[in-house]
Protein backbone atom coordinates (compact mmCIF):
# COMPACT_ATOMS: atom_id res chain seq x y z
CA UNK A 1 0.00 0.00 0.00
CA UNK A 2 1.25 3.46 -0.88
CA UNK A 3 2.27 5.68 2.02
CA UNK A 4 1.59 9.32 1.21
CA UNK A 5 3.55 11.75 3.37
CA UNK A 6 1.58 14.95 3.14
CA UNK A 7 0.43 18.23 4.69
CA UNK A 8 -3.38 18.38 4.34
CA UNK A 9 -3.66 22.06 3.25
CA UNK A 10 -1.14 21.44 0.43
CA UNK A 11 -2.66 21.89 -3.02
CA UNK A 12 -0.13 19.47 -4.50
CA UNK A 13 -1.06 16.89 -1.89
CA UNK A 14 -4.74 17.46 -2.62
CA UNK A 15 -4.18 16.64 -6.30
CA UNK A 16 -2.52 13.34 -5.44
CA UNK A 17 -5.13 12.40 -2.81
CA UNK A 18 -7.93 13.24 -5.24
CA UNK A 19 -6.40 11.09 -7.98
CA UNK A 20 -5.82 8.15 -5.62
CA UNK A 21 -9.40 8.34 -4.37
CA UNK A 22 -10.76 8.64 -7.91
CA UNK A 23 -8.82 5.54 -8.96
CA UNK A 24 -9.87 3.66 -5.83
CA UNK A 25 -6.22 3.05 -4.98
CA UNK A 26 -5.76 2.53 -1.25
CA UNK A 27 -3.12 4.59 0.50
CA UNK A 28 -1.99 5.40 4.01
CA UNK A 29 -1.89 9.11 4.81
CA UNK A 30 1.09 10.12 6.95
CA UNK A 31 0.74 13.74 8.13
CA UNK A 32 3.86 15.91 8.02
CA UNK A 33 3.97 19.07 10.15
CA UNK A 34 5.96 21.21 7.74
CA UNK A 35 5.84 24.34 9.91
CA UNK A 36 7.35 22.38 12.81
CA UNK A 37 10.26 21.29 10.61
CA UNK A 38 9.21 17.66 10.09
CA UNK A 39 9.99 17.89 6.37
CA UNK A 40 13.59 18.89 7.16
CA UNK A 41 14.54 16.01 9.46
CA UNK A 42 17.23 13.57 8.28
CA UNK A 43 14.61 10.78 8.19
CA UNK A 44 12.28 12.78 5.95
CA UNK A 45 15.12 13.99 3.71
CA UNK A 46 15.89 10.32 2.97
CA UNK A 47 12.41 10.08 1.46
CA UNK A 48 12.77 13.31 -0.52
CA UNK A 49 16.15 15.08 -0.48
CA UNK A 50 14.44 18.34 -1.49
CA UNK A 51 12.23 18.22 1.64
CA UNK A 52 9.05 18.88 -0.33
CA UNK A 53 5.67 17.28 0.21
CA UNK A 54 3.76 15.25 -0.80
CA UNK A 55 6.03 12.24 -0.91
CA UNK A 56 4.92 8.76 -1.83
CA UNK A 57 6.40 5.65 -3.37
CA UNK A 58 7.39 7.65 -6.41
CA UNK A 59 10.82 6.30 -7.33
CA UNK A 60 12.48 5.81 -10.65
CA UNK A 61 13.97 2.49 -11.67
CA UNK A 62 17.42 3.53 -10.41
CA UNK A 63 15.83 4.15 -6.96
CA UNK A 64 16.06 7.93 -7.37
CA UNK A 65 13.32 9.75 -5.46
CA UNK A 66 10.80 11.63 -7.56
CA UNK A 67 11.34 15.06 -5.99
CA UNK A 68 9.00 17.04 -8.28
CA UNK A 69 5.36 16.15 -7.74
CA UNK A 70 4.26 17.20 -11.27
CA UNK A 71 4.93 13.80 -12.92
CA UNK A 72 3.59 11.79 -9.95
CA UNK A 73 0.08 11.33 -11.43
CA UNK A 74 1.63 9.63 -14.47
CA UNK A 75 3.49 7.22 -12.18
CA UNK A 76 0.31 6.51 -10.20
CA UNK A 77 -1.60 5.48 -13.31
CA UNK A 78 1.37 3.54 -14.69
CA UNK A 79 2.08 5.90 -17.58
CA UNK A 80 5.45 7.16 -16.35
CA UNK A 81 8.58 7.16 -18.50
CA UNK A 82 10.09 3.80 -19.30
CA UNK A 83 12.36 4.07 -16.25
CA UNK A 84 9.45 4.63 -13.85
CA UNK A 85 7.50 2.32 -11.58
CA UNK A 86 3.88 2.50 -10.54
CA UNK A 87 3.34 3.87 -7.06
CA UNK A 88 2.93 1.26 -4.38
CA UNK A 89 4.42 -1.62 -6.36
Amino acid sequence: MLKLYDYLPSQNGFKIRLLLQHLGQPYQHVPVAIFQGESRTPEFLQKNPVGAIPVGAFRLQNNTALTDISPAPFHIVGAGPSGGDRAGE
